[in-house]
């Protein structure tokens, strides 16, 4: 159901971005807009893919369910009070019946299940990526972005799916990091994108970090958000785009220098704790 979702959403923004196309004056303007919206998609997935491998959701509650029995009184109460409810699902054909209880359970990062990993849900947004990939990579080249940046992307995520496949965690965050790193390499070959380069590129180095923490390679994350530290500093100097945005990229630098100092700590969940902060801050820029 969430791949229909996520298809019939990117198929409804090509066709709004085509229909701007054909009603503006600048078609090269038109299509820089439509590619910056098609990076905009694979950064969406690609970090979704990243976070559903670690457990880490941007949900505080999930909805939980479990099978409980009731006995032949309380069965008869639940068909009294479900008389209008057709979801009710019970079994009434002797006096142990169950009922499926549905509830919201917290889903906090220190409780998570690292390991319980919904490969089914990945292996069909990874194939939602590579179908996706193939509109836009003409696009880039129809705005002259590196030819070799282009080509590479495919190359990785062609290994982003043989890992996923083969169920391979620490390849699969590895890859998909990688993956990820050419969204700020393209928008750099994108005139009047520079501010939004810096983001990614931030976002970047700080996904990098976060693969290699799953590794337990604290040097490497350590110099990794180092990198993401010294990529923002470029936003917090374009004076035009801080006009508007000054609260905002306080708090994110904040909540950036945060998460730098945890890994000296070199636990993985106070790690990604404030990894889910400082990315949901990002996001809102």
């Amino acid at each position: 159901m969430r791949k229909i979702k996520t298809t019939i959403i990117f198929i409804l923004l090509i066709i709004l971005v085509l229909s701007l196309y054909g009603c503006s004056g600048n078609p090269l303007n038109d299509l820089k807009s439509k590619t910056v919206q098609e990076l905009e998609y694979l950064d969406t997935e690609i970090v979704e893919l990243i976070d559903e491998l670690s457990g880490i959701s941007s949900e505080n509650y999930i909805v939980a369910s479990r099978q409980a029995a009731i006995g032949k009184t309380s069965q008869n109460l639940i068909e009294v009070n479900n008389i209008d409810d057709s979801k009710s699902d019970t079994n009434s054909d002797n006096a142990n019946d169950t009922i499926t209880v549905m509830n919201m359970v917290p889903d906090t990062i220190l409780a998570a299940d690292s390991n319980d990993i919904d490969w089914a849900s990945i292996e069909s947004q990874i194939e939602e990526v590579h179908s996706s990939w193939s509109v836009i990579l003409l696009d880039l080249y129809s705005l002259n972005v590196n030819g070799s940046n282009i080509l590479a992307f495919g190359n990785t995520l062609d290994s982003c799916i043989i890992s996923i496949k083969d169920k391979n965690k620490k390849d699969s965050l590895t890859n998909l990091a990688k993956l990820y790193s050419y969204i700020p390499m393209y928008l750099k070959d994108i005139p009047g994108e520079s501010t939004t380069q810096n983001i990614k590129l931030t976002k970047s180095y700080i996904l990098s970090s976060y693969s290699l923490v799953y590794q337990a390679d604290w040097t490497d994350a350590a110099a990794g958000m180092a990198s993401a530290d010294a990529a923002f500093k470029n936003v917090q100097t374009d004076i035009d785009y801080i006009k508007n945005k000054e609260y905002q990229v306080n708090k994110t630098y904040v909540l950036l220098k945060d998460l730098q100092k945890s890994v000296a700590l070199k636990d993985d969940k106070v790690f990604y704790m404030k990894y889910q902060n400082t990315m949901e801050s990002l996001n809102s820029m």
